[in-house]
């Protein structure tokens, strides 16, 4: 049978219509349409002539080898992702329940150009560049891997510069605030996360996918493997916060704080909203962490590598300080200041 568009006839089923044609290879195909009507007849061409395009342009998958986004995505954690630092993963994690299950030559430019416009609403354009940029990135895989035979179709999304970037902080006050509120039972899994965040300055996927054994409360110290910057570091654990791992049962080994993504985000959204705390993100526990690092030790270097920064540039941002700190230590160097008021000096 020649390309072209079959009409089956089946007693239990009545009459079908499917497409016949011949891949890059020469192998034969036939791939239903559905049930016989002008419509279908007039469906089954596009798809032929679709097809059509894909075989000449060695585009084609046959049915049984089209991956869906989710196996796009496991490929890429396997041979490229577990070398990275862990953000990718809650990032990938985050787009499974709208993606994952789909086949990835059905979603179009403008799926992922709707899902984009709806995390820049949601985030910053930055959060919304950087997992779109991983997006790509597991495309791009998959094509050089011959999974995925078709144009990448994140490449064509429009997207947004990068926010301007914000040193947001909470003062003492807020920090106070935020834990009250999240010391309770209702919070019972997310208070120790926010308490290792304000004590650490770890990333929000540091922490979320942080291992028993890659803490040692012996000696006081968690050690990151993988990190954004590509290099190991070694973060000390207070004794605050080793009493609060202590009362979450340490084990051997697996995940320190066990709790899926998807709890995480609905737990910390609820406590922002009842803690009341004004343009507030996750991150900014890491920028609190650094800034009342830096206002109480003043030492640039040793926040560094416990951050993990390449270079100094980054930690120096930290080093502002709040108006009440600049007051205190302006009161302290006057105080020590030989110089007298003018109606007491003049002559």
């Amino acid at each position: 049978m020649a390309n072209g568009i079959w009409i089956r006839k089946r007693e239990d089923k009545g009459r079908e219509v499917w497409i016949v044609f011949k891949d890059q290879s020469g192998k034969r195909h036939r791939e239903k349409i559905g049930p016989d009507s002008p419509e279908m007849r007039k469906s089954a061409k596009q798809a032929l002539a679709k097809v059509q395009v894909e075989v000449y342009g060695n585009k084609y998958v046959a049915a049984d080898k089209r991956c869906t986004f989710k196996e796009l995505t496991d490929n890429y954690y396997k041979l490229v992702g577990c070398n990275r630092d862990s953000s990718w993963h809650y990032r990938s994690e985050a787009l499974l329940p709208e993606f994952g299950h789909r086949l990835a030559e059905e979603i179009t430019t403008k799926d992922w150009q709707s899902w984009y416009n709806n995390k820049v609403a949601a985030t910053t354009s930055s959060t919304a560049n950087r997992t779109l940029a991983l997006i790509k990135a597991i495309y791009n895989r998959a094509i050089e891997w011959e999974d995925f035979k078709k144009d990448n179709p994140a490449k064509r999304v429009k997207k947004q510069p990068d926010n301007v970037s914000r040193l947001r902080y909470l003062s003492s006050a807020e920090m106070d605030r935020l834990l009250a509120v999240c010391n309770g039972p209702a919070y019972a899994k997310l208070y120790p996360i926010i308490v290792c965040a304000l004590f650490t300055g770890m990333r929000q996927a540091e922490i979320l996918t942080l291992d028993w054994k890659n803490v040692d409360l012996e000696h006081g110290t968690i050690y990151i493997l993988i990190s954004k910057s590509g290099k190991p570091r070694e973060v000390p654990i207070t004794s605050r916060l080793r009493e609060i791992m202590l009362g979450i049962s340490p084990k051997p080994e697996g995940r320190v704080f066990e709790i899926s993504f998807m709890t995480f985000r609905r737990l910390f959204d609820r406590l922002k909203a009842e803690s009341g705390i004004a343009h507030f993100r996750f991150h900014d526990l890491r920028h609190t962490f650094a800034s009342h690092h830096y206002m109480n030790a003043a030492d640039l270097y040793a926040l560094q590598r416990i951050l993990g920064h390449a270079s100094p540039q980054m930690t120096q941002r930290y080093a502002h300080l709040s108006r009440t700190h600049i007051d205190a230590t302006m009161a302290e160097f006057e105080a020590g200041m030989p110089v007298l008021p003018a109606s007491q000096g003049a002559r």
